[in-house]
Formats: structure tokens, sequence, C-alpha cells
């Protein structure tokens, strides 16, 4: 996992009222956690070694895991009604917008599943990439 990648994230996570950030990628897994004091602490996650050369997710017993990535830089807002933990959502269905230059541009679920995590809160600042829902198939 890029350094920039973790620095971005850690970012986020002082500038917003989020308690936790967790990533997972090919490369491995990184959870960031807001210290007591306000600041941000990795977490140290082992990183598994890949066994060939082709790394694809494993299916957990819950299901696939996926991240929905904000590809935009502006603010994020959910859509009515909320999307929130336990929702099902459709390939395609629109999942909040990203509001930036007074455009407003959907983020829409990659596949079909149930929300498992919300890692934005209504109205945030987000950069692009930054991971915003977390879905299990």
């Amino acid at each position: 996992m890029n350094i920039s990648v973790i620095e971005q994230l850690a970012a986020c996570l002082e500038k917003s009222n989020l308690t936790m950030v967790s990533v997972e990628n090919p490369d491995g897994k990184i959870v960031l956690r807001r210290a007591p004091s306000g600041r941000p602490a990795a977490l140290p996650v082992p990183i598994e070694q890949p066994t060939s050369e082709v790394s694809v997710p494993a299916p957990t017993a819950e299901g696939t895991k996926h991240l929905i990535t904000s590809q935009y830089v502006g603010f994020f807002h959910h859509l009515k009604p909320i999307v929130g933990l336990g929702a099902l959502v459709t390939a395609g269905q629109a999942i909040g917008m990203v509001e930036s230059t007074n455009l407003q541009m959907e983020i829409v679920a990659e596949v079909s599943g149930a929300i498992t995590d919300v890692l934005i809160e209504d109205g945030a600042a987000v950069e692009y990439g930054q991971p915003l829902f977390e879905i299990t198939e």
C-alpha cells in the first residue's frame, strides 16, 4: 500500500468526524482509528503475501466485500431516503452524491449487496478515491 494513500486517509480521518477508516485491497489491509488525543493512530494489520501473480479477493463467509470510492472531489451528501447500514442496494443504484462547483455527481453502487459500513458523514469534504461505503455481496 502506497504511503501517500495512508497519509491521505489519515488526513481525511483527522479532518472529519469519523472515528475509523478501513481500507482493503490486494496489497493488504489498513485500519486507522482516531486516538483518544484526536490524532489518528494506525493499527498494524498483517499483510499476506500473494501466492501467485494474480491476486483475487477470496469470498468470506458473509460474501465478497467491495469498497465504493469517490470519483470526485467535493462535498458528500446522502440521498433521500438515506442509504445506511444493512440497506440492500443493486448495481447501478445511486447511493450518494458529491457536490463540486455547483455540479452534483451521483455515487452509484458498483455491485449488488448490503451496505456493511458507511465511511463518510453528510456534508463532509471528500477527495478523489476516498472510500465512502462498503458493500458485501
